[in-house]
């Protein structure tokens, strides 16, 4: 059995009220810290609780407040604590600091989001964005519009340059028009995806990449309970749903350009809802995927999606204290473990006597359930649905929240649900 001791420190850095000019950085070791990793569109949260005697700032005193959490573990409990960019886990600014006093003892917390807050926060205004020059040009001349983007780095991972979106307009068509009450972050996010690419914040980066694919390369953590899950949850949504219009986008680094696959093949209406806020919706899905440079095959994708989310999703939850992966012969931390990567759920073989016909031969299973009295054609069906691949996943990573306490020490939630896997898609596709 492996030992670590989980740490977390807080660099907090103030401008304090009539002193505009003055960073002051203080570092905080926390009674608890939550880092929560969510989707690309909605912005990574962090909520810290520290003992109010022991921290150096006053909220009330506080104009602005950027943060940055480190979470790691140590071999040792006398270990040192280095904070560095390999265990950087959070980078961005308070929203609501706030003290409580109580006969338990008085604690201050702060509550923050990362850059991507900033993005969503800031409406874009009414202009019309020439499209004639790469995505990611289009995309810096956007963040400094702004003076709070300044810090934001726009950086190419996996690709070495992006599209020029004015090769899918006619010639007289070549700009784009923002819409109102319409975020930075909503814009950049659908102008990266019309190019068959995604982007995300990282730190105080902003990522534009190639989206995640399902492949034989691709890294899949494993969890499985009685080994390192202390909960586990698995649900399946049975309603049927009425599923939008699906458009499948992929960048073909090759031709350099975007293919871009739909289903239906009509475009959706759109539809107009009215009330006290008229809004013009349009019943669209966009995905992108990776490596894909056949527009028949995109077209594929899309279709087979479309049907997927009318049919049932699966869906569930895990808690873990495990703070390493459980591969063994790797010492992989699992606080890397963010919105996209991919997930394997499943049962050790010797965590409770009915989780066993996970392991069991389908004779076997087949026996065990006759003998617990299913007629002897349902006994098969059900066995053979044992090996299925839906049974384990991989699923995808909706969301991970990594926590530390004091008191409890290390911890991770993970919501998920199917994984769209385009490579298995188009094999089943063509055949």
């Amino acid at each position: 059995m492996r030992v670590f001791y989980p740490w977390a420190k807080v660099i907090l850095s103030a401008i304090y009220e009539g002193d505009d000019e003055k960073v002051v950085s203080s570092p905080v070791y926390p009674l608890e810290v939550t880092v929560e990793c969510n989707s690309y569109r909605e912005a990574d949260t962090a909520k810290v609780v520290c003992n109010f005697k022991e921290q150096p700032i006053d909220p009330r005193l506080v104009r602005s407040l950027a943060i940055q959490v480190h979470m790691d573990t140590k071999s040792s409990a006398g270990g040192e604590t280095n904070c560095d960019d390999s265990n950087l886990m959070f980078v961005g600014f308070v929203d609501v600091p706030s003290m409580e006093f109580s006969d338990d003892g008085s604690k201050v917390s702060f509550e923050a989001r990362d850059y991507t807050g900033l993005l969503i926060d800031t409406m874009i205004g009414d202009e019309m964005i020439d499209l004639r020059k790469p995505v990611d040009q289009i995309v810096k001349a956007l963040l400094a519009e702004e003076a709070a983007f300044a810090e934001i780095e726009v950086v190419l991972k996996g690709i070495e340059e992006t599209p020029n979106l004015s090769e899918f307009k006619s010639d007289w068509n070549h700009k784009a028009g923002t819409e109102e009450g319409e975020s930075y972050w909503d814009f950049i996010v659908d102008l990266v995806q019309q190019a068959g690419l995604i982007c995300y914040i990282e730190k105080d980066k902003l990522i534009i990449t190639k989206a995640k694919n399902l492949t034989p390369d691709t890294y899949v953590e494993l969890f499985l309970y009685g080994k390192n899950l202390k909960k586990l949850k698995i649900e399946r949504d049975l309603r049927k749903k009425r599923a939008p219009s699906i458009e499948v986008r992929s960048y073909d680094d090759k031709q350099k350009k975007t293919l871009i696959g739909k289903y239906p093949k009509k475009d959706p209406e759109r539809k107009v809802v009215s009330g006290e806020d008229k809004v013009d919706k349009q019943e669209k899905i966009r995905f992108t995927v990776s490596n894909i440079n056949d527009k028949a095959r995109l077209d594929q994708i899309a279709e087979d999606t479309y049907w997927a989310l009318v049919r049932e999703e699966m869906s569930g939850s895990l808690e873990t204290e495990e703070a390493r992966t459980l591969f063994s012969g790797s010492d992989k931390s699992l606080m890397t473990l963010r919105h996209g990567d991919a997930v394997f759920v499943g049962f050790h073989a010797d965590s409770n006597g009915v989780f066993n016909f996970h392991s069991m031969s389908d004779s076997e299973r087949q026996g065990h359930l006759k003998r617990m009295g299913y007629p002897d054609e349902l006994a098969g069906v059900f066995s053979k649905l044992y090996d299925s691949d839906k049974m384990y996943g991989p699923y995808y990573v909706k969301k991970a929240a990594h926590k530390f306490s004091v008191e409890s020490g290390y911890s991770l939630n993970v919501d998920f649900i199917n994984f769209i896997d385009a490579d298995k898609i188009i094999k089943e596709a063509q055949s």
